[in-house]
């Protein structure tokens, strides 16, 4: 009888709690890993490149694929998992699922009963999110790290993408420290603009932390003096300069719809309205970066999931949903 094992994860970085898992699917059989956002634009959260992620598993896993995330469905997300096994599965008798129930995260596992599931105990409790904060303050945690991935992350550390890293997480960690004395977890409240015309989408390069350097849509916090549409339509004009008048823009909106995922952001809990507006000019117009928006550019739909690793935390799928490209 031939087994397949399916394991899936972010390995950001692997470390021994995600060996003690492997090691029991290959017990099992021959071991097929999924790596998580692995087109997704690199953060404080996913700092290791997708390519050094294959480079730690390849000692312990039989295949490797890599998938996408899909926070605004989860239906497109099980279909990507089902399709990219079934690329191996046909070869096997049995097919299993693995991994353990750390946290409302693992809520997956129990989505494919067609596998056997076989949950795996936390192992000594390590915690990936603990050992990226060691590494972003220059220490590397090599207890709770495989052989192979200590040099990996040593090397890495020496690059000028670690440093972006490193950059963002510092502008993190003061975000946070300014709101620990709050009496309870702050909440924000921004706003996005996918703004269309000519199947092109207006988007910003972001000039600061976090996301430095990456496409975004225009939008920013809430005004507290504005109604949340109108704070839109003035972040909108701000960061992009767009040559037309607010009573245009306003009349161009064709769709609201809320973005809440308690872990969209890296900044903590924050809440979006996105807009569609749809623009009937017969040229682009144009545009220029302004405020905290290093550019200002229209990108054609077409371009946009190519696009999709320099994208901003969700502003992919935010586009994706509201434009339907």
């Amino acid at each position: 009888m031939k087994n397949l094992s399916i394991y899936i994860g972010r390995f950001q970085p692997l470390h021994n709690g995600h060996l003690h898992l492997l090691a029991k699917a290959r017990e099992i059989g021959d071991t097929l890993v999924l790596i998580g956002s692995a087109v997704e634009a690199r953060n404080i959260k996913n700092p290791f490149p997708v390519t050094l992620i294959h480079e730690m598993l390849e000692p312990y896993a039989t295949f490797i694929e890599d998938i996408a995330d899909y926070p605004t469905d989860d239906n497109l997300w099980f279909a990507q998992i089902q399709e990219k096994v079934s690329k191996y599965d046909y070869k096997y008798d049995n097919v299993y699922i693995v991994g353990h129930e750390k946290d409302e995260s693992s809520y997956y596992l129990k989505h494919f009963p067609q596998w056997t599931l076989t949950t795996v105990e936390n192992f000594q409790n390590i915690s990936a999110t603990t050992i990226r904060e060691e590494l972003y303050n220059g220490k590397i945690p090599t207890k709770f790290l495989p052989q192979n991935v200590i040099k990996i992350v040593q090397d890495f550390m020496t690059s000028e993408a670690w440093g972006v890293r490193v950059e963002e997480y510092r502008h993190h960690v003061k975000m946070k420290e300014a709101w620990s004395k709050a009496p309870y977890e702050p909440i924000f409240v921004t706003t996005d603009c996918v703004t269309i015309c000519n199947a092109h989408v207006l988007l910003v390069v972001r000039g600061g932390y976090p996301g430095k350097g990456l496409y975004a849509l225009p939008g920013g916090f809430l005004d507290g003096r504005l109604s949340i549409q109108d704070s839109a339509i003035k972040e909108l004009k701000e960061e992009t300069r767009i040559k037309l008048p607010k009573s245009v823009l306003l009349g161009s909106i064709k769709k609201t719809e809320v973005f809440d995922r308690p872990d969209r952001s890296t900044r903590g809990r924050t809440i979006t309205h996105a807009f569609l507006l749809q623009l009937k000019e017969n040229e682009l117009p144009k545009v220029k970066g302004g405020d905290d928006a290093a550019k200002a550019f229209w990108l054609p739909l077409s371009k946009v999931k190519d696009n999709r690793s320099m994208m901003f935390e969700d502003h992919f799928h935010i586009i994706r949903k509201l434009s339907n490209v």
